[in-house]
């Protein structure tokens, strides 16, 4: 839960710069505005100090990447924060022109260098413990294009996902979370032994009606 900081090297005129900034996003800023941590354990507002209960948890700490002329630093429970390519200041939540529904994005999105696609999905999309899972896809200049919405058979930590030439597949293992564990003050996840694995497999450019499960051991 760390806050996100991002860094840079500038190579010009025969020199090297080095700059670095912190991601400022709605919690770095009240949590320096009070002096103190006010946030609780990881994905858990219930563990929050009441005064930002109802306000955005992200600290955009995992990955940088640069689609349609944006520099943007994604968490997997949140949406992307943009920063200044230059002076790495934070721009703001991006949600591709208010056209996102989703409340989350992947911290690991999928490069198309062939078409300069963006692919990427977020899950527990519709909010906290949800089973939602949003497919998306923003084309070579950043708009987005496709966001479909499917649900998993449970809600699990699904971290990453894979684009192949012709599918699309999202992993669903039984590290789970549970809305009524959050409220007494649990941990966001915890392994589930008695839950099967499933693998969603869908086609690249079809729809996700046409999503097939698999399912295996824990």
């Amino acid at each position: 839960s760390g806050d996100g900081m991002i860094s840079m090297f500038r190579f010009e005129n025969g020199h090297v710069d080095f700059k670095s900034r912190y991601v400022m996003t709605e919690r770095l800023k009240k949590d320096r505005a009070a002096r103190r941590s006010l946030y609780g354990m990881y994905r858990s507002p219930y563990t929050d100090d009441p005064s930002v209960r109802n306000s955005r948890r992200g600290v955009a700490n995992t990955t940088p990447i640069w689609h349609g002329g944006r520099l943007l630093a994604l968490k997997e429970d949140s949406r992307a924060m943009e920063l200044d390519p230059f002076t790495l200041e934070t721009r703001g939540e991006w949600n591709y022109g208010g056209r996102l529904r989703s409340e989350t994005m992947t911290a690991h999105p999928r490069y198309d260098p062939e078409t300069g696609e963006l692919y990427f999905f977020g899950y527990e999309a519709g909010g906290l413990a949800t089973r939602d899972v949003a497919y998306c896809v923003a084309d070579r200049d950043g708009n987005l294009v496709r966001e479909e919405w499917f649900e998993v058979p449970y809600v699990s930590l699904m971290h990453d996902f894979v684009v192949t030439k012709e599918h699309v597949i999202f992993p669903v293992f039984p590290t789970t979370t549970d809305i009524e564990r959050l409220k007494a003050g649990g941990p966001h996840w915890s392994w589930d032994p008695s839950k099967e694995t499933f693998v969603g497999i869908m086609p690249r450019d079809g729809g996700v009606d046409g999503m097939r499960w698999f399912k295996g051991p824990p």
